[in-house]
C-alpha cells in the first residue's frame, strides 16, 4: 500500500494482499465481529483462489518462536493465532507448519490499519519449504478472538472459535478432483474406499476423475528400472513393474489403467463398488492373465453395460489415444507421488488423510458452509456425514490411540517376561539349583547319620 499527498488531496491505496476473514463461531463473536480485515504476509505459500476454514487455537508459547505445544490428535483444519513480536515470520510459519497448521493468524502488537501494512519478513533465509500462509489482523480484532477462545483448548481437544479465510477466492459450484493411482498397488485403494462414503454427500458438486500415471519411454533414464518389451506399449508408453518380475509387469498396469478408465466413463456409478471388490478378489494374483480374467469376470457380474467396456478399450495397432492423453496429463500435473490428488488443476500438498482431503475440497466450494459434509470436516470432530455408517469408517486418531496403547502394553509385558527369564536363567536358577542340591545333600547326610546311629544302638 502507498500513500501520496498533493496539497489537501490524499490518496490511500489498499494492498492487493488485503482481504476479509469471516467468523463462524461462537455466535457472540459473529455478532460482535462478523468480518475482520487482514493483510497477507509475504511468507509461505498463499493459496490464491481458495478459502481455508478451521478452528482457531492459541499458540503455546504465544509468540510462536519455538516448538509449540501440540494436540494429542491431529486436526485437519487447524488455524493458529500467534503474536507478532519475538522472531521472524518465517520462524513462526515453520513451527506452525510443524504443528500441522493450515494457516496462521498474526495478532498485531499495535492498533493500525492492517490493510495498509506491507508485511515483509525481516529474515527471508528460512522461508524455503514453507507453505503455511500468514495473515495479520489488528490488535483489537485479535483480542476479540482471544476473548472467546476456551481456556482449556489443549486439554479439551477442541476450540470454540471458527473462522473462514478467503484468499481472493474464485469459488466454484463444482470442484474437479483428479485421483492419481496405480491399479495394482494396495495403497491406492484405501482412499477409494474411504472417499466413496463421502462422495454422495457432496450432491454432484465434485467432478471426480480417476487418473493413471504413464511414463514416456526414455532409455537414458529408465533402462535400469523398466524393460520396454514387458513394461511399455508402442515402445513409448510405460509403467514400472509392480511386483518386481513375480508375474506381473508394466503392460499389466497399462491394460488395467485403461480398463479402469473405460469402466468409469461407461458406468461411473459402479466404479467405486467395482474397484473395492476388485481389491479384495483380484489384487492378490501375481499372474497377468489371471488378473485380466478376474477383472473381466468381476465386470460381467457387477456391471450391466460390461460389453461397452470392450468397445471403449483401444484396438488401434498404431497408437493408443488413452495412453497418449494420460501420459500428457501426468506430465503436466506436476505430481510426483502415488496415490495423490489434483484439485482444480493444482497439486494438493496434503497427504491422503480422508478428513483433511474433504476439508481441502470444501475450500474450493462457494457454498461449503451449507453442506453437512463440510461442516463436519471443519468442525474437526471426524464425524461421518449424515447417512454415513460410522462402523464402516476408520475411527481415526482414537482407534489408533487405543491400538497404540495395547501395543505398548504388550511390549512392556513382553520385555518384563524376557527380563524375568534372563534373570531367572542367569542368577535365580543357578542359585536355586545350588540351594536345592545342598538341601538334598544335607538331607541325605542326615538320613545316613540317622541310619548309622540306629545301627549302633541296636
Amino acid at each position: 500500500s502507498t500513500q501520496s499527498t498533493w496539497g489537501s488531496f490524499i490518496a490511500i491505496f489498499r494492498c492487493d494482499s488485503a482481504g476479509l476473514l469471516f467468523t463462524w463461531a461462537p455466535k457472540e463473536l459473529v455478532d460482535e465481529k462478523p468480518a475482520i480485515e487482514y493483510t497477507i504476509a509475504h511468507v509461505g505459500l498463499v493459496p490464491w483462489n481458495r478459502t481455508i476454514i478451521g478452528e482457531v487455537f492459541k499458540a503455546e508459547p504465544f509468540d510462536g518462536c519455538s516448538m509449540l505445544k501440540s494436540l494429542k490428535e491431529r486436526r485437519p483444519s487447524l488455524i493458529l493465532i500467534v503474536s507478532k513480536d519475538g522472531c521472524p515470520l518465517s520462524t513462526k510459519a515453520f513451527w506452525g507448519q510443524m504443528m500441522g497448521a493450515r494457516a496462521i493468524l498474526l495478532a498485531d502488537d499495535k492498533e493500525e490499519d492492517v490493510t495498509s501494512v506491507n508485511l515483509i519478513d525481516k529474515d527471508v533465509s528460512g522461508d524455503s519449504g514453507l507453505y503455511v500462509p500468514i495473515v495479520m489482523i489488528s490488535k483489537s480484532n485479535a483480542e476479540s478472538i482471544l476473548k472467546y477462545l476456551n481456556t482449556n483448548q489443549y486439554e479439551d481437544e477442541y476450540s470454540t472459535v471458527s473462522v473462514e479465510i478467503p484468499f481472493g477466492k474464485n469459488a466454484k459450484s463444482k470442484v474437479e478432483v483428479d485421483y492419481w493411482m496405480n491399479p495394482l498397488r494396495e495403497d491406492s485403494y484405501t482412499f477409494i474406499e474411504d472417499f466413496s462414503k463421502f462422495l454422495p454427500h457432496f450432491k454432484n458438486r465434485i467432478k471426480f476423475t480417476p487418473r493413471f500415471p504413464i511414463w514416456e519411454w526414455n532409455p537414458e533414464i529408465y533402462s535400469s528400472s523398466m524393460n520396454p518389451e514387458t513394461d511399455c506399449e508402442y515402445n513409448k508408453y510405460c509403467a514400472p513393474d509392480p511386483d518386481f518380475s513375480r508375474g506381473l509387469n508394466g503392460k499389466t498396469v497399462l491394460w488395467l489403467s485403461e480398463f479402469s478408465s473405460c469402466l468409469y466413463k461407461v458406468e461411473p456409478g459402479s466404479w467405486f463398488d467395482y474397484m473395492i471388490e476388485y481389491r479384495s478378489i483380484c489384487l492378490e494374483y501375481h499372474d497377468a492373465e489371471k488378473h485380466k480374467s478376474c477383472a473381466r469376470q468381476l465386470l460381467r457380474n457387477k456391471v450391466a453395460e460390461h460389453l461397452k467396456i470392450d468397445e471403449c478399450m483401444n484396438n488401434d495397432t498404431k497408437d493408443n489415444l488413452f495412453l497418449a492423453n494420460e501420459m500428457k496429463t501426468w506430465q503436466n500435473s506436476g505430481q510426483h507421488y502415488i496415490p495423490s490428488l489434483t484439485i482444480n488443476g493444482f497439486e494438493s500438498p496434503i497427504f491422503l488423510h480422508i478428513f483433511t482431503t474433504i476439508a481441502e475440497i470444501c475450500d474450493h466450494l462457494y457454498d461449503a458452509s451449507e453442506l453437512k459434509v463440510c461442516q463436519n470436516a471443519y468442525s474437526e470432530k471426524d464425524d461421518c456425514p449424515e447417512g454415513c455408517d460410522r462402523g464402516d469408517m476408520p475411527n481415526g486418531p482414537e482407534e489408533f490411540s487405543n491400538f497404540t496403547f495395547f501395543l505398548i502394553l504388550l511390549t512392556v509385558i513382553t520385555i518384563f517376561v524376557l527380563v524375568f527369564l534372563f534373570i531367572y536363567e542367569g542368577r535365580v536358577k543357578p542359585d536355586l539349583t545350588k540351594e536345592i542340591a545342598m538341601s538334598v545333600r544335607q538331607g541325605v547326610s542326615n538320613y545316613v547319620s540317622l541310619n548309622e546311629g540306629t545301627h549302633l544302638t541296636a
